[in-house]
């Protein structure tokens, strides 16, 4: 019995990294959550029962330019109580927590920086920005608008595609 051919592979390997975002992205920007950055906790806890994440945007439905992404392990680290010394940053993550919102708990994440995507960027940086910068989904822009987000999902699936097209296990 032989195993896969190593040029097909490669072959695969090749056309996958070269793939546009347009073409592997998840393009239901209607089923996304969205959330405006100044809801109320109670809101993104709404919000966030439901989804892992939710897009921070100045205005939805009109521009949906994205300002940040709020996950639900951010809200979850919000909540945690704090330990030890109750330090001025922890008084002031718990005070956001009272009176805060959306974008208060996305301040709490250290060195988050929103990574974006154009519908054309390839696969290959998607990856790269994916694996490297541990980002769980990066949204697709376009002209300033969010139209698709892409992440490790969608990019296993679009793999998963082009070798069972090709005739190979996945």
């Amino acid at each position: 019995m032989t195993g896969p051919d190593p040029e097909q592979r490669r072959r695969v390997f090749t056309a996958f990294y070269a793939l546009p975002a347009r073409d592997v992205m998840d393009p239901e920007v209607g089923a996304f959550a969205f959330v405006p950055p100044h809801l109320p906790i109670a809101g993104a806890l709404d919000v966030l029962v439901g989804a892992d994440h939710a897009w921070v945007v100045d205005a939805p439905g009109r521009s949906l330019a994205v300002r940040s992404v709020l996950l639900r392990q951010d809200l979850l680290r919000a909540i945690l109580p704090a330990e030890g010394s109750y330090t001025r940053a922890a008084r002031a993550r718990h005070r956001s927590l009272a009176h805060g919102s959306a974008d208060c708990i996305c301040r709490f994440t250290r060195d988050r920086v929103l990574h974006t995507a154009a519908p054309e960027t390839p696969c290959r940086e998607v990856l790269r920005v994916v694996e490297t910068k541990g980002a769980l989904v990066i949204p697709v822009v376009d002209g300033g608008r969010i139209v698709g987000e892409i992440g490790a999902v969608q990019l296993l699936g679009a793999l998963r595609q082009l070798l069972q097209a090709r005739g190979e296990p996945a």
